[in-house]
């Protein structure tokens, strides 16, 4: 965890720190060094990433943070479904979902809001109400964190919250997903399930 004077780097799309480690005098192509480091090869510590420099590392550490999530609790059902519970920096709770499917290609339902605001009669989650959207690296964490329990082969925002309320955080996580240099999740292997609100739909596609 960071202090109030850094900031995640997870909450960064590639465009977004590039253009912070230009405006520091960096070349751009470190932008995609640091997010391979990240997301790729599953780094946590900036002093790890052996192709920067000891004053860029150092630079880094004092801006910047590298969050990285453990489960709380870990329930595992009778056909290996696997449900992670994280805690977050408020205390809150969302889940994350792995389903194990054919071929060994498992599939993680991720959430996206801390509760939800749509309130459908069928979802436990809207009985809650909303209580705040997850930032960009609270989605993308929850894939990370699975990541260390075997591959994902799908991702699907289908888990707490209307993720088409958060729009512009899933927008940020989807980028970084996307990433061939990150996570590597081509838009195919993405599925983001919505209840349905078409303004945001549209502002999406």
């Amino acid at each position: 965890m960071g202090t109030h004077a850094q900031i995640d780097i997870k909450n960064l799309t590639l465009p977004e720190l590039t253009e912070l480690l230009t405006g520091l005098g960096k070349e751009k192509f470190r932008a995609r060094q640091i997010v391979k480091w990240i997301y790729a090869r599953g780094i946590t510590s900036f002093d790890e990433m052996t192709d920067l420099s000891k004053v860029l590392r150092d630079e880094l550490k004092q801006r910047f943070f590298i969050s990285d999530w453990l489960p709380e609790i870990v329930e595992t059902s009778t056909d290996g479904t696997r449900k992670y519970l994280y805690r977050l920096n408020d205390l809150e709770t969302v889940e994350a979902v792995r389903i194990p499917m054919d071929g060994g290609k498992d599939t993680l339902c991720i959430s996206t809001q801390v509760g939800c605001a749509m309130r459908c009669q069928f979802c436990l989650t809207g009985t809650f109400g909303l209580t705040r959207n997850l930032e960009a690296a609270e989605i993308v964490n929850q894939v990370c964190a699975s990541l260390k329990d075997g591959p994902l082969h799908n991702i699907v925002l289908m888990g707490m919250g209307e993720p088409l309320h958060n729009l512009n955080n899933v927008i940020k996580a989807l980028e970084i997903l996307y990433l061939d240099e990150g996570c590597g999740y081509g838009a195919r292997r993405v599925t983001l399930s919505t209840s349905g609100l078409v303004p945001q739909m549209y502002e999406l596609a």
